[in-house]
């Protein structure tokens, strides 16, 4: 195990400038959704084994309010469509929006939405199995948590964590708290658990108050458990024993945990790796929607943006990716370029020559493909877009990529939402190939 000692020196520091907020976006966009309630499996369908994907148009007033659900289409349709049809009205009825704006005044608009009833609820034992599911659909497991009632969920938790903690070095073990985490470690050095918490505390912090400034977070229902493990092999086994959820050098668990080990190069890359996991926890315990999943691309894109950001006077800028590091080469302090550095400039050029991966690329990913054969350049390229996205104009940060993240989490078709943001995916894709040579 390598002394990561440098991790307590490299606490970050909170404060700094606050974003404008999201309400004093001025560009037109369309409806943006604040409150939408679950649909609910019709009392005439329980036991039918029916979960029907339906096709809706919701009209939509210049205040925001429902005035017109029209149901499209129900698949697969059976005798029961009329009970579908019925919960499907009721409870888009009761959705808000806040308007779609055009040259600056709020508008009348019209939404075209795909929605899902719920399956039959997932068992424990199925979400407990390892290993990935049919096509690496790390997704569809991922919002299976999400969308499990909270004491199902806590239960989840409870299990996890049970496994988590057996492979601490129980003769070193010994726990740190914060206000939203609890860390369990077993490194020598006894200040590294409250170092981890503290780091994570303010990663939160500047998650919330300026990366997605403005945006209304959702309660957490009781604090993350984050595990740290003195070497990789304990990690490796807490891998082998848990289902899969994403591929990073460490697991995040939606039902509420966070484990990595300090078998790293150096402090840096421990840091980077428990930043990447924060914003993974991050989005889905304070913005995502129970039962959705943000696009593949989005969801690593954002905590690779957040988790490779340089570290200066204590302060994360993300952003600004750290290209190169110190490591020990033979016992000699050497500066030696970080993967992540190394990654990104592959990604970009394979796009400047005219072989990576674009916009609508990107869009039309599937999980297959991006954990293909040619993960890491999808793993970078998500991370290009992200910066596109965010900084591709100075305006964009605190407007359209809020703006996009809260229709995701809201469970927005992918295409639609980016339409609405940011215009037509060929237009951007052309602006993005532009930004990434001039980057």
């Amino acid at each position: 195990m390598r002394d990561l000692g440098p991790l307590l020196a490299v606490l970050l520091v909170a404060g700094g400038a606050v974003a404008t907020p999201l309400a004093a976006a001025d560009q037109d966009h369309g409806p943006l959704p604040l409150r939408s309630p679950l649909l609910r499996v019709p009392e005439e369908t329980a036991g039918s084994g029916l979960a029907p994907e339906a096709a809706v148009r919701i009209t939509i007033d210049e205040k925001g309010r429902v005035s017109g659900v029209e149901v499209v289409s129900i698949t697969p349709t059976s005798e029961l469509d009329p009970f579908f049809r019925r919960e499907l009205v009721e409870t888009i009825a009761a959705w808000r929006f806040a308007p779609a704006i055009k040259d600056g005044e709020p508008v009348r608009s019209t939404l075209d939405w795909r929605v899902q009833f719920p399956a039959t609820p997932v068992t424990l034992e199925a979400l407990m199995v390892s290993g990935a599911l049919p096509g690496m659909d790390a997704e569809q497991r991922r919002s299976s948590v999400l969308a499990i009632h909270a004491r199902q969920r806590a239960a989840l938790l409870e299990a996890q964590a049970r496994i988590a903690r057996d492979l601490l070095d129980a003769g070193h073990a010994y726990d740190a708290f914060s206000p939203r985490f609890v860390v369990h470690c077993d490194a020598d050095d006894r200040h590294v658990g409250a170092a981890v918490a503290k780091n994570l505390e303010v990663a939160f912090n500047v998650l919330g108050s300026e990366l997605l400034a403005g945006i209304v977070q959702q309660p957490a229902p009781s604090k993350l458990e984050v595990f740290v493990y003195r070497n990789h092999q304990e990690l490796q086994a807490l891998l082998a024993s848990m289902p899969a959820y994403e591929a990073t050098r460490g697991l995040y668990s939606p039902a509420g945990l966070i484990a990595f080990d300090l078998d790293q190069a150096s402090s840096e890359a421990a840091l980077s790796v428990l930043f990447h996991l924060a914003t993974h926890a991050f989005l889905d315990r304070h913005m995502v929607r129970p039962g959705v999943a943000l696009p593949r691309w989005l969801a690593e894109g954002f905590a690779d943006y957040v988790g490779n950001s340089r570290i200066k006077d204590g302060r994360l800028q993300p952003g600004k990716i750290r290209r190169s590091t110190f490591r020990l080469v033979g016992g000699v302090p050497t500066m030696v370029d970080t993967a992540s550095g190394q990654e990104l400039e592959e990604a970009k050029k394979a796009l400047r020559q005219g072989e990576g991966v674009g916009v609508r690329a990107m869009l039309a990913s599937s999980p297959q493909l991006f954990y293909g054969e040619k993960q890491k350049l999808y793993y970078a390229s998500s991370w290009l877009l992200v910066h596109y996205l965010r900084d591709g104009d100075e305006r964009w940060a605190s407007e359209r990529f809020p703006t996009l993240l809260l229709y995701l989490a809201e469970g927005y078709p992918q295409l639609a939402a980016f339409r609405s943001v940011y215009g037509d995916p060929a237009t951007a894709d052309e602006a993005f190939q532009r930004y990434v040579k001039a980057f």
